[in-house]
C-alpha cells in the first residue's frame, strides 16, 4: 500500500478559486479520481484518504458516508410517529419489519 511505512507517494492536487459575493477568494480542491472511468472533477472543501486507500478523493468517489446516516433508520422514526402502524408491524410475520418495530419500541421506551 502506498504512503504507509516509509513508502512515499505522489498525487497532484488541483485547486480552483472562486470569488464569493462578499469579496476575497475561496479555494477548492478538485477531486481527480476516476468515477465510472470519467474524472470526477468535483469541487470540494476536503479530500479524504481512507485507512485502506491509496489516493485522496472526495466522499462520493470513495463511497464515504456520515456515521449518522448509517445509524439513523428513517423507517424506525416513521413507526414512532404512528402507533397503529407500530402495533401492526409488531404483529407482522415479516422478520425484518418486526425487527424495525422492536427497534422503534425500544427507542420509544428509551432502551437504546
Amino acid at each position: 500500500m502506498k504512503g504507509y511505512a516509509n513508502e512515499p507517494f505522489l498525487q497532484y492536487m488541483h485547486l480552483k478559486g472562486t470569488k464569493p459575493n462578499f469579496g476575497g477568494m475561496r479555494w477548492w480542491f478538485v477531486c481527480s479520481l476516476l468515477h465510472a472511468e470519467v474524472p470526477c472533477n468535483r469541487r470540494v472543501k476536503k479530500l479524504f484518504l481512507p485507512p485502506s486507500g491509496e489516493y485522496f478523493g472526495c466522499r462520493t468517489c470513495l463511497g464515504l458516508t456520515y456515521e449518522s446516516a448509517q445509524t439513523n433508520d428513517a423507517r424506525v422514526n416513521k413507526l414512532l410517529k404512528d402507533p397503529i402502524a407500530l402495533i401492526r408491524t409488531l404483529e407482522s410475520e415479516d422478520a425484518m419489519q418486526k425487527l424495525r418495530a422492536i427497534r422503534a419500541y425500544a427507542k420509544l421506551w428509551g432502551w437504546t
